[in-house]
């Protein structure tokens, strides 16, 4: 599992994020006040807890759009339940990845391609002819 740009709590990024009118006019059709359960059923946070994969979070710590707080929450949800989950924090960078500084965009590859490597070696082949 890899939720890049992931907001974990709706509720949080309305009143944080740069983008909650996007959120709540296109994505969850109203508000927070106008449908509280909505935002509430689609909270990651409140799903964490049937997480099989393991889990790595990469963020820019000077992220605008979704605050770092986000990913810092969702990693300790995660380290809360016992579920295997890495955070990567990028310092000084915001949110478009392809902004990035080379040095860092290269440290996200490698460690993506390690975590890819690690991570599906242990997912059995599936049986020929599927």
């Amino acid at each position: 599992m890899l939720p890049a740009l992931m907001a974990d709590e709706w509720l949080h990024y309305v009143s944080a994020g740069n983008q909650s009118m996007f959120l709540e006019e296109r994505t969850l059709d109203g508000s927070p006040w106008e449908r509280r359960e909505r935002f509430l059923e689609n909270s990651a946070l409140r799903h964490f807890d049937r997480v099989k994969t393991p889990v790595l979070i990469f963020h820019g710590a000077a992220d605008r759009r979704v605050t770092v707080d986000q990913s810092e929450s969702a990693y300790r949800a995660l380290a809360r339940l016992g579920k295997p989950a890495v955070l990567l924090k990028y310092r000084g960078v915001d949110h478009g990845l392809f902004d990035w500084p080379d040095g860092h965009r290269l440290d996200l590859w490698t460690r993506l391609v390690e975590w890819f490597e690690e991570h599906l070696r242990q997912v059995p082949a599936a049986p020929a002819g599927e």
